[in-house]
């Protein structure tokens, strides 16, 4: 959607269009993901989600009490903080299953603040810098990065998306590309 939007809005309708068609066709295409998306939407049947919102509240007080230094980085030292000074139902999760809790949580306010910062002055500077270039091949490359940044960060609300160590190497690399790409022509 974001593409398009920045691409040629005139796609737009025809980009819901597809996503309406493709809804419609999936259940015979692919029963188990259908199903697997219809569950996200009825409370009652899917424990995923209702697992999440456990982590996230048993993750409450551990950023309440860390919440100006954070306990510090890792996934391993999260879940032994956990274990270690809280009483959580099941064994300690690994992370908070939403990037920017769990970012607050581990770097504390300050460094929560700057991964905030790096993704809005990312996406504004190459959303400037898209409606500045004439070079078309720098404006589908920013637009992809502005796609990238934002879908990781719808996702990071309901997932920790930087918990492996590929996806977080390429979530900074795609933003150093965009740095790079805005400075090519400066």
């Amino acid at each position: 959607f974001a593409f398009c939007f920045f691409y040629n809005k005139k796609l737009i309708p025809l980009l819901l269009i597809a996503v309406l068609g493709v809804y419609m066709v999936l259940p015979y295409v692919s029963p188990g993901i259908y199903k697997r998306i219809n569950t996200v939407f009825n409370s009652g049947s899917d424990h995923s989600m209702s697992y999440r919102d456990t982590i996230l509240t048993a993750t409450m007080p551990v950023l309440r009490d860390n919440y100006l230094s954070g306990i510090g980085l890792g996934s391993v030292n999260f879940s032994r903080y956990i274990a270690n000074n809280y009483e959580f139902a099941n064994s300690a999760p690994p992370h908070s299953h939403n990037v920017f809790v769990q970012t607050w949580v581990e770097v504390g306010l300050i460094g929560f603040i700057s991964f905030v910062m790096i993704l809005i002055v990312n996406v504004w500077k190459n959303i400037k810098h898209i409606y500045i270039t004439k070079d078309e091949y720098i404006k589908n490359i920013l637009n992809a990065i502005i796609c990238a940044i934002v879908g990781m960060s719808v996702m990071g609300f309901l997932d920790y998306v930087l918990f492996y160590p590929r996806v977080m190497i390429m979530f900074f690399v795609m933003i150093a590309i965009g740095v790079c790409a805005r400075n090519i022509e400066e």
